[in-house]
Parts: structure tokens; C-alpha cells; sequence
């Protein structure tokens, strides 16, 4: 009798006790948010639609009727139907485009009559936008050109620009100012300058830069504002060194060519 009852005794105790662990291991994977596994037989106690994440159903084994796992409702996987794929979309942003205008200044040739690209010896066209003049010179010669503003179509106080195309292609242009009748000076300022091409062909010298319309220094550099008027004046030599370019190679517009934005920009 008494080893009866020691034997159902031990065993209680061991009873409690495996209840007791599994209730604590359970409890610690409630707190996981993972399904409920039976140690023995590595498969789901409990799998409801909450373990399978609202994404799928269980799934049931035939033989004992014990959950084994979800079967995910797609997009989702995983065990228990915690993922899903990720998209990434790229935005490109949508860009306007920037429309630059330009406008016609105006144009003068020589001599007086001539066919424009044809029986001129010398041409000058200026174009505009809001930050620079764009100015294109040819001339019948293979020398330096050069364009000039004044404020009456004589050369003492001319804003003076010079260009040449050596043999070897290369451009040179100079910023320069004649304060009288009489080789003009280099200016100090050559950054209102840039953007210089140049080509010499068949004896022909065909040349185009940029030139900023503002100017820091308007002593010099005759700004081009919106209703600024000058005269323009045109030269051209024999060679690429700069020198008198003699009676016949100079010549100034008849009248004064103004800006004006509401006429040219239309």
C-alpha cells in the first residue's frame, strides 16, 4: 500500500511539474507572436487565422488533425504569412523646358548695297537674349576683323572688339577701347567675353562670341540695356596681326542701332 501510493505521488509531482514548464514555454512564445509548437513533434498546437496573419488559412495534417502550418493568400508568404513583396517605385520628376529667347539686334555689311554671303567684304549680325548679345562677324580676308560702339559713329570713345583665326585654327579675341584716332588699347576687362569660334575657308574669315550686356565698367564697355542706341563700326586687316587697316577696310553704320525688346523679341 505504501508503494502505491509513493508511486502515484511521484508521478503527480511530474505531472505538475512538465505542466507547469509547458504552460511558461507557451506563455514566452504567445509573447513572441509566434505559433504554439509541442516540443515533441515540432508542429503548430494552435493555427488560427490570427497566426497565419489575416493573409491565409491553416493547414491541417490528415492523420492527426494537428495544424502544420498556413497556406498563404498570395502576395503573402513565410510561415505564417508575414511577408509580402516589396515594390519600389521610382518618380522621375517632370522638368518643363526652359525656352531661352532671342532676339534680332540688328546687322551691317560693306559696301553699301552688297549681297549679304556673297559679295560683301565684310558682315556683322548681332542676336540677343536676356544676358548676352551674340555676335557673328565675317569678312573677304583671312586677317583679323573687329566691331566697334560709338556714340557718334566716330572712332575716339568706341567700345572696340578684335578677332583673329591663326593658321593653325585657333581664336584670338580682345576686349579694347579707342580713346581716339589711333590703335586702340587693351581693356582691362575681358571677362564680359566668351564663348569664341572661328573658322578660315576659300579665303573667307567667319567669326562668333558672346558678349555679357551688362558691364562693370561703362567708361569702357558700352552696356546694352533695353533702349541703349549705338552706332557700329567695322574693320578688317590684311593679316592676323593687329595694325591700320587703311582707308577702304573701315566703315560705320549710317544710323544708330538700338535695342528694343518689345520689337525685336516678338
Amino acid at each position: 500500500m505504501a508503494r502505491t501510493v509513493m508511486f502515484f505521488l511521484v508521478v503527480g509531482l511530474f505531472a505538475a511539474a512538465w505542466t507547469e514548464v509547458n504552460s511558461m514555454g507557451n506563455g514566452n512564445m504567445e509573447k513572441a507572436g509566434r505559433p504554439l509548437y509541442d516540443a515533441r513533434v515540432n508542429r503548430p498546437l494552435d493555427c488560427r487565422r490570427t497566426r497565419c496573419n489575416d493573409h491565409g488559412r491553416c493547414v491541417f495534417a490528415k492523420v492527426r488533425g494537428n495544424a502544420i502550418g498556413c497556406r498563404c493568400e498570395d502576395p503573402h508568404f513565410g510561415n505564417s504569412c508575414q511577408y509580402e513583396p516589396t515594390t519600389t517605385t521610382t518618380t522621375t520628376p517632370q522638368t518643363t523646358p526652359v525656352s531661352v529667347q532671342v532676339c534680332t539686334l540688328g546687322s551691317i555689311s560693306s559696301p553699301q548695297g552688297c549681297t549679304v554671303g556673297s559679295t560683301c567684304n565684310y558682315e556683322a549680325s548681332i542676336e540677343y537674349n536676356s544676358t548676352h548679345l551674340f555676335i557673328n562677324l565675317t569678312t573677304a580676308s583671312t586677317g583679323w576683323l573687329g566691331i566697334g560702339f560709338s556714340n557718334d559713329a566716330f572712332m575716339p570713345d568706341s567700345d572696340v572688339y578684335i578677332a583673329s583665326v591663326d593658321a593653325g585654327g585657333a581664336v584670338t579675341l580682345e576686349n579694347r577701347y579707342a580713346s581716339s584716332r589711333s590703335f586702340p588699347t587693351i581693356d582691362t576687362d575681358q571677362d564680359i567675353l566668351s564663348g569664341e569660334s572661328g573658322t578660315e575657308f576659300m579665303g573667307q574669315t567667319t567669326i562668333s562670341f558672346l558678349r555679357n550686356r551688362a558691364v562693370s565698367d561703362a567708361s569702357k564697355d558700352f552696356p546694352f540695356a533695353n533702349g541703349a542706341c549705338y552706332y557700329w563700326l567695322g574693320a578688317w586687316g590684311p593679316s592676323d596681326t593687329l595694325g591700320y587697316h587703311g582707308f577702304g577696310n573701315r566703315f560705320a553704320s549710317l544710323t544708330t542701332i538700338c535695342l528694343d525688346e518689345s520689337s525685336q523679341c516678338s
